[in-house]
Formats: C-alpha cells, structure tokens, sequence
C-alpha cells in the first residue's frame, strides 16, 4: 500500500443503504493540490456512498459537460473513491422520479473552500453522473473527517452545528 499516494484498499460491504456489493476500494483525498493520507477503515466510504445515496435530485442532465470529471480531478481539494468491481448503490432515477439502482465505478466529491459542493459526481463505466440536494448532515459526515482538514473551513466548520444524522 502506498500511504504517501493516499491510497486506501478496504473490503467493504454496504447492503443498509441499497448498496450490493463487496469490493475493493481506492481512496484519493487532495487538499490544495496535495495528496494527503486517507483515514484507515471504512468510515469515509461508507459516509460518502451514503451521501451520494440520499441525493434528491439526479442533475446529470444541467451539470454534466465532455470535461466535467477532469476539471474536479484537476481542483485544488476533492475525494475520489474507486472501486474495483461496480459497486450496486441506490440512487435518484434520471427521470428524478424515484431510486434506480446504478452500478458505480467511482465516485467524486468536490470540495471547494467558501462554499459546499453543488453536486456529486460518480461513473458509471464511461458515463459521469450527477446528483445534487444532499442533507447537510450527511455532508456533515464526511466533511469533518479529520483526513480532510475542513473542520475550520468556512462553511464546513459551520456543519458541526447539525445533530448528527440518525437513521
């Protein structure tokens, strides 16, 4: 494993959520262009598969262009989660009416300073899809993992005042 490149390998298995699948996962965490060390376990997986899960809204459709992915993978801070085989997730259908499942290869999360993130991205072989309208608490989740540095990040510092989310 090569800790200096941020990667992280993890079995995880997710069936709570809709998610149906057991895989190996990589874990990239970028912070003002900087690789820095994901936190060992499951946790940041598991809270980020759970914020993309309970999205309302599907904005592939407004949001997505040809260079979409590559521009976030080229921000200063995101967290891009792959996985080794298409892990099966619940999500909003592209019709926006309703959950579909989708097999996800990987997962994108923006985290720009000054603002929260207007959407979440995730592939599904070549296709990039969007989702957008998360619970704050659910960002929560994954925003004050300490691996991220954001706890004094105006507005992340500010989701320290949501109750955690209890399902």
């Amino acid at each position: 494993m090569d800790s200096a490149r941020s990667k992280l390998f993890i079995t995880i298995l997710l069936c709570s959520i809709g998610v149906a699948a057991a895989a190996e996962v990589k874990v990239r965490v970028v912070r003002h262009k900087n690789d820095v060390p994901a936190p060992p376990g499951a946790a940041l997986v598991t809270n980020i598969i759970t914020l993309l899960h309970w999205c309302s809204v599907d904005s592939t459709a407004y949001t997505v262009k040809a260079e979409t992915w590559q521009e976030i993978m080229r921000s200063d801070s995101f967290v891009h989660v792959t996985f080794s085989a298409p892990c099966k997730i619940s999500v909003e259908s592209s019709n926006n009416h309703g959950r579909a499942e989708r097999l996800i290869d990987e997962i994108l999360v923006p985290l720009p300073e000054g603002k929260w993130p207007a959407h979440l991205f995730a592939k599904t072989g070549a296709n990039v899809l969007s989702y957008t309208k998360y619970d704050p608490r659910d960002l929560k989740s994954v925003a004050l993992e300490p691996a991220l540095q954001l706890s004094s990040v105006t507005p992340y510092s500010d989701l320290a005042k949501f109750p955690d989310r209890q399902r």
